[in-house]
């Protein structure tokens, strides 16, 4: 139905002011004012009721926290303080708290929200929402606006989200979407090909689902295409070179052995380059007559070499020849001379002249050594699909055979298809959040694409306890994944494949030597092998073999944190309760999820008091391996203590954690 114009909606708005003017009645006049505000509201776009869930209403009397669980920490790598988290908890607690310490923080977000399709997936205030009820997009709405709205505040100005949804919400999502993280900032939604879907409706088959991409602000990166990092590809590696405090390895050089790169053709591009290597100095000069580059040849006849700079011990390098052309380089003068400290010169191979070659500077975390040497992986980049092929399957497969059991997790997503989602952002040190972790996916995705590339990404997981899911599940394949597991189950190979050409399907003699070669393999695997599949499907012959398998599987080092959602009341019958004493019990958590540390009062101290600090004094023996010391604002070190900490990194503990809540309760 549409909705009012705005020349009829703007008459009722005059006429309900003239009605407040000669009423002064104050219950009509508020009764008017409701009339306003409804009449007022965005009336374009996508419109729903606001809901207030539970734990809305829970956090006005409550103060979320966090505690730790320390018998479920994972200490995969023992000389690492560098740590992930697993968030119990409603995602809205632990986004609240989050929004504290990760503010414009987080790299990439993925999030599989619940489908909302009626069945079961799509819990409210405690109650599955059902596929008749009158409000379940209204719910769904409310329940994901105020999540992603936070999501948007958690991002860096650089961060990316993907969200994966079906169609029952896929349009009403991209609308919110647009509206709370902003219509510019839309990237595109990729198409996932589920490839194994079950034809189980009587209309259009549903294979496939959505994943919509935003990013967090469009102008920090309009300039550049979003591109893809090829993570199943091998990289190539490229060795590492130590200038100082900078890493770089050599590009090709800044010549073409193309046609088009002869000096004849790129008039403007024929400079020489000086070197002296006695001072690695370098400098482009325009010592050529580009008329007589035109029509000759001949070196000596175009370039006039400047003996003054050659005295002075300068060699000239000029650009190779080209199909015995005079060549060119693919930077013009200006460029060398602005860029010369990315440019270096070398002897060739033979040493019998020098090549000018290009510098690309890497940073230092990525650089990896390997027999006394350093080099650095350059992984090829391509444009970003708009399907890919990730069956759901084997995301089932995946966590049962994590897990060693079966059915403990509906739907979990393929870690492939999150690895893949992950590297698109182009760092890998990223931190990611999913908080609506289900089964952990996300986690285990991290974990194997550093273990693939190097990376030293961490990840938060955020998801609620129901039905045991985060202990018995997330928890469960995380650890699992981190110390390793046994696999028992099967595994395929394929021991024929054979694409059979129209050419073939002619040939009588050629096809009767391919089926019988066919049917022989065929024979022979079902005598070894537990399971044998045939297919003919697009032009291909294979056979695929399965067996029951069981071997250990290596786990990937990595440290995880385990915590709890807690609450603190803002207010108490005892008249010397204190809401900030009871907070401070947990500013431990808050720095250690801010930093991504733990605070072992060994590597890194926790001053929360004066007295802390008098113990650390007393026991500066501790100081040897400290790399850092949180202090807390009502801390004031002395003179004395001031010296002896100085030489250690100081930090001080934010008010910003419960400043707000302190400030309600009167207590700040």
């Amino acid at each position: 139905m549409a909705n009012l114009s705005q020349q009829k909606r703007q008459r009722m708005l005059d006429f309900l002011e003239t009605i407040k003017k000669n009423n002064p009645n104050e219950d009509t006049r508020i009764a008017i004012n409701e009339i306003e505000n409804e009449l007022t509201e965005k009336k374009y776009g996508l419109v729903w009721e606001k809901h207030e869930e539970n734990v809305d209403v829970q956090m006005r009397s409550n103060v979320p926290v966090f505690t730790e669980v320390k018998d479920r920490e994972i200490l995969g790598v023992s000389d690492s303080n560098d740590f992930n988290f697993l968030l119990e908890g409603d995602n809205l607690h632990s986004l609240k708290l989050l929004e504290k310490t990760h503010k414009g923080k987080v790299d990439v977000i993925y999030i599989d929200p619940p489908y909302n399709r009626g069945k079961n997936d799509f819990r409210y205030d405690d109650l599955y929402i059902k596929k008749d009820d009158a409000f379940k997009h209204s719910m769904w709405l409310s329940f994901m606006s105020e999540r992603l709205t936070i999501a948007r505040r958690l991002l860096n100005v650089n961060g990316v989200i993907f969200i994966s949804i079906d169609d029952n919400e896929q349009a009403p999502l991209k609308m919110l979407c647009d509206e709370v993280l902003g219509i510019d900032n839309f990237l595109g939604i990729i198409i996932q090909n589920k490839q194994n879907s079950k034809n189980d409706t009587t209309d259009i088959q549903k294979n496939h689902e959505y994943i919509i991409a935003y990013r967090k602000q469009c102008n920090y990166i309009s300039d550049t295409k979003v591109k893809a990092t090829v993570v199943n590809s091998h990289p190539v590696t490229k060795k590492v070179i130590q200038d100082g405090e900078r890493y770089y390895y050599l590009n090709d050089s800044i010549t073409t052995r193309g046609e088009g790169g002869t000096l004849s053709k790129r008039k403007n591009l024929g400079y020489t380059v000086y070197y002296n290597p006695e001072t690695d100095e370098k400098v482009g000069v325009a010592d050529y007559d580009i008329e007589k580059a035109l029509i000759s040849d001949d070196e000596a006849d175009v370039y006039s070499t400047r003996n003054d700079l050659v005295s002075k011990g300068y060699v000239p390098v000029r650009p190779p020849r080209v199909r015995g052309h005079l060549g060119c380089w693919t930077w013009d003068i200006n460029k060398f001379n602005n860029e010369n400290d990315n440019i270096v010169v070398i002897k060739s191979s033979r040493g019998e002249n020098y090549i000018v070659k290009k510098r690309t500077f890497v940073p230092k975390e990525d650089v990896y050594e390997s027999n006394g040497k350093l080099f650095y992986d350059v992984y090829a980049d391509s444009n970003v699909r708009s399907i890919i092929d990730f069956s759901t399957n084997d995301g089932s497969t995946e966590l049962s055979n994590i897990l060693g059991t079966s059915g403990e997790f509906d739907n979990p997503k393929n870690v492939e298809m999150i690895k893949y989602l992950i590297s698109l952002y182009p760092s890998r040190n990223a931190l990611v959040l999913d908080f609506f972790a289900g089964s952990g996916t996300t986690g285990q995705a991290v974990l194997e694409l550093n273990r693939q590339d190097r990376g030293k990404r961490r990840f938060i997981l955020c998801t609620d306890n129901q039905n045991n899911i985060c202990e018995e599940v997330t928890y469960k394949r995380v650890n699992n994944r981190i110390k390793g597991y046994s696999f028992n189950g099967k595994k395929t190979s394929v021991i024929f494949n054979k694409q059979i050409s129209l050419k073939d399907l002619s040939n009588l003699e050629v096809m009767e030597e391919i089926l019988t070669d066919y049917d022989k393999k065929v024979s022979e695997a079902e005598q070894i092998y537990d399971e044998v599949i045939k297919d003919f499907s697009n032009g291909c012959l294979t056979i695929t073999v399965a067996e029951n398998a069981t071997e250990r599987i290596s786990g990937i080092p990595a440290n995880l944190k385990y915590y709890k959602t807690d609450f603190i009341p803002k207010t108490s019958d005892d008249q010397f309760y204190s809401v900030g004493e009871n907070l401070e019990k947990h500013i431990k958590e808050m720095v250690q999820l801010e930093h991504g540390i733990s605070l072992d009062n060994n590597e890194y101290i926790l001053l929360l008091s004066d007295e802390d600090a008098d113990e650390l004094e007393k026991n500066e023996e501790k100081l040897a391996n400290c790399k850092g010391i949180y202090i807390s604002s009502s801390v004031f070190l002395t003179r004395k203590q001031q010296t002896k900490f100085s030489g250690v990194l100081q930090t001080k503990i934010p008010d910003y954690y419960f400043e707000e809540e302190l400030r309600e309760v009167g207590e700040l």
